[in-house]
């Protein structure tokens, strides 16, 4: 296999996060919550990634937040596809093939990554994770989707981690 590098980008905190933190530590808000509350400040940190990369594949937790992606990375000019839980397998397997033929950015939620994703590695060696899973499992299989047999590249894995929130917790 070729060579794998974990990238972690430290943003700053927003007030909006750190409260979130501190309510999740008094148990007064959900973990998920707490992790959720920093997603849409890494968005133009995502978009700026992008804008030097052909094409990756984007890791991030909610539906809505892989629609949104999908709209703003298309606004940069670049084609994309989404795959979510709801994705069915053989649509994903279409998905993957047409996105590798095409040097595509694929956006996927990070619960997707299980069953029926393989074929990542041939689409790109670049992964973005937008937003984090309170899984360290769920990290592992993401990046294992592109550091795998068929991969051609070096894989590079960049985590957006805002500071003094619940992401660091990750």
């Amino acid at each position: 296999l070729p060579s794998l590098t974990r990238n972690v980008i430290r943003i700053p905190p927003t007030q909006k996060a750190t409260i979130a933190l501190h309510a999740y530590l008094r148990k007064e808000l959900p973990y998920v919550n707490a992790i959720m509350s920093t997603t849409s400040e890494k968005t133009p940190y995502v978009l700026e990634l992008l804008e030097g990369m052909t094409n990756a594949i984007v890791f991030t937790y909610t539906k809505a937040d892989v629609a949104l992606l999908q709209a703003l990375i298309m606004k940069q000019g670049k084609t994309v596809y989404i795959i979510t839980g709801e994705t069915p397998k053989a649509e994903r397997v279409a998905i993957i093939a047409t996105a590798a033929k095409e040097q595509a950015t694929i956006v996927a939620t990070i619960g997707s990554t299980g069953v029926g994703v393989d074929g990542l590695q041939h689409v790109s060696n670049h992964i973005i994770n937008h937003s984090l899973s309170h899984s360290p499992k769920e990290h592992l299989q993401a990046e294992s989707r592109a550091h795998r047999i068929g991969q051609e590249n070096p894989v590079d894995i960049t985590y957006i981690i805002m500071q003094d929130s619940a992401d660091e917790m990750v």
